[in-house]
């Protein structure tokens, strides 16, 4: 059945230009009859240069339709209009002319994986060796022109969209690919491609801010998932928000698998000319589906309930498998027109609380993020000049070291709150303990020793056990289904639980080895006469304190810059999107491979 505004604007002599692309936004996929019409109608606004209207049509219902228009418009948002003098050397040299990139070996393993999923084919085609073969020179292409760059597991899905796109009727559109790919990955895509990845994650915290931002219930959700607050029981968030790695890296299209779906999506993306619209895509994603999240996690509105949520429940439920899995094209209309509302409300330089979020992120540190130059949502900066492979190695290892800072500075601050979580209620109840015993006798003095002794040693392993509980347990995974993981789980359980206490029980002792080598205090010091030295007893308790504490604040200082650096070190560690969970000290990573 045709819609009201199908039989008004049918006729052949409709003047496109004056059609507004707000007629395009509907819920759901576009019927063929208006499809048609606004394949006419972005065709009209390219020929006419006026890319306003192109990039209103890129964020209304099916984007800009068909590929033949993407690989028309999409070089042009971004800015690459004229493909062949862009390319510049890459048009007169053989990829085989250039060096080998350290990291083919690994793009080859990835590449063998790609087109597994035949909607994300090329249409026309049933040759995927020829396709994965076509994939594999696309990505070594730009790779080998910038060697300064560092592959990650996932830039292949990037690469397989844009070949899906140039790729028609059996032919490849190498050169306008190319262009493609490198102008999104000089000007986008750096920021992923350092050495490790901590500005990533300085990415994904922008979701978080967000979040707390337009939704505090669901900001409250993301802070139960992360390590920083349950390792300092609820007292801390560092805002790092771990669930949309997959979807960030990879623009949407590990997660997303159908074509139809996921490129109207990056239609969406790219008329912003910015990776950040993918961040309030997420958030967005998030708000729609918060009645369903809430569901997952038997919660209503009481605010309390939030922090009893089991982190590995929160994960799963804020996830991108959960949210993008089977996604209905309305939904993803709905969750696209979301997306728009909150980047138009809610840019990121007008945050309530960005002097502690984005600007410590972006602006005292990681001033050269693509987040605040050439992929900003606000005012994008001209980097032409990284076109230069020289160029682009000097700000990759300027933007390495603005990151150590930040990271070092991260590390400093979550110290501080380990500290203070940890050591706080043991130093009342010791201080108490030590008065207790200057009214007592030798035997009550002891007892009051030992009290404090334990009460201190119990503190610390009810911290340590809750801190090795976190960092060790196993979130549930982004990438498959809740039963596979209870499945999975059930089957190293004893491995894990043994594995568990084993390091804990370890950790523990380390600590209690501490207590007893600064105290200095044996029994033996100490005549159990009744004429015993009750004072010594008292004055080295004290004096035994303050060292201890320090020993202890300094061992959690060290495990705090742990925790920072085996976070980033153990997600470098051959990188996977798909891996399940991030413990930081973990050395073995479980993958699932789709």
């Amino acid at each position: 059945m045709s819609t009201s505004f199908e039989r008004g604007v049918s006729k052949e002599w409709v003047d496109f230009h004056q059609m507004a692309p707000s007629i395009y936004k509907e819920d759901g996929p576009l019927s063929e009859t208006v499809k048609n019409l606004k394949s006419k109608a972005v065709q009209e606004a390219v020929e006419a240069h006026n890319w306003n209207s192109v990039k209103e049509y890129c964020r209304t219902s099916d984007g800009l339709v068909s590929n033949g228009l993407r690989k028309k418009v999409w070089p042009a948002l971004l800015g690459a209009s004229d493909v062949s003098s862009h390319l510049q050397t890459l048009d007169h040299l053989n990829t085989n002319d250039l060096q080998e990139h350290k990291d083919e070996d690994q793009v080859l393993l990835d590449v063998k994986r790609s087109f597994t999923v035949t909607c994300m084919a090329p249409q026309g085609t049933e040759d995927l060796e020829e396709l994965r073969r076509r994939l594999f020179g696309l990505v070594v292409r730009v790779l080998r022109k910038y060697p300064s760059l560092n592959y990650y597991q996932g830039f292949h899905d990037i690469a397989s969209v844009v070949l899906l796109v140039c790729y028609e009727n059996g032919r490849f559109d190498e050169t306008t690919a190319t262009a493609i790919l490198e102008r999104l990955t000089v000007l986008h895509l750096r920021d992923f491609m350092l050495p490790n990845i901590d500005l990533t994650v300085n990415h994904l915290k922008v979701v978080a801010a967000l979040l707390e931002e337009t939704d505090p219930v669901l900001f409250q959700i993301a802070s139960v998932s992360s390590q920083s607050f349950q390792i300092t029981n609820g007292s801390y968030y560092d805002y790092k928000f771990i669930e949309p790695l997959s979807s960030i890296l990879t623009i949407f299209s590990h997660d997303i698998t159908d074509a139809a779906l996921l490129l109207p999506v990056w239609d969406f993306v790219l008329s912003y000319n910015s990776v950040a619209a993918s961040l309030y895509i997420y958030a967005a994603a998030l708000i729609q589906f918060k009645k369903d999240i809430m569901t997952k996690l038997d919660l209503d509105d009481d605010t309390n309930a939030m922090y009893l949520i089991d982190p590995a429940q929160a994960h799963a439920a804020l996830s991108a498998s959960n949210l993008f899995t089977d996604i209905s094209a309305e939904d993803l209309s709905r969750i696209l027109g979301r997306a728009r509302k909150l980047i138009e409300k809610h840019p990121m330089s007008a945050f309530a609380n960005k002097e502690k979020t984005i600007d410590s992120w972006f602006a005292r540190f990681n001033k050269d993020s693509v987040l605040v130059t050439s992929s900003s949502l606000e005012k994008q900066q001209n980097m032409e000049h990284l076109f230069d492979a020289d160029e682009l190695a000097k700000i990759l290892q300027l933007q390495h070291e603005q990151q150590q800072a930040e990271s070092k500075h991260a590390s400093d601050i979550l110290a501080d709150e380990i500290e203070q979580s940890a050591l706080t209620d043991s130093i009342a109840s010791t201080d108490d303990d030590i008065n207790s015993t200057r009214m007592n006798s030798l035997s009550s003095s002891l007892s009051s020793f030992s009290a404090a002794s334990n009460s201190l040693n119990n503190t610390l392993v009810n911290k340590s056990s809750m801190l090795f509980k976190k960092m060790f347990s196993h979130s549930s995974d982004s990438i498959n289904d809740e039963s596979s993981v209870a499945k999975r789980s059930k089957k190293r359980a004893l491995r894990s639980n043994i594995y568990k206490v084993s390091v804990s029980v370890g950790f523990v002792g380390f600590l209690i080895h501490c207590l007893l080598r600064h105290s200095e205090i044996t029994l033996r010091n100490y005549p159990l006469g009744p004429f015993g030295s009750f004072n010594s007893i008292s004055a080295s308790v004290e004096s035994f304190l303050p060292d201890t504490i320090a020993t202890v604040r300094h061992g959690f200082r060290e495990v705090a810059g742990g925790i920072t650096s085996k976070f980033g070190e153990a997600l470098n560690a051959g990188i996977d999107v798909t891996h399940i969970g991030i413990g930081t000290l973990r050395d073995s990573i479980y993958i699932v491979r789709r």
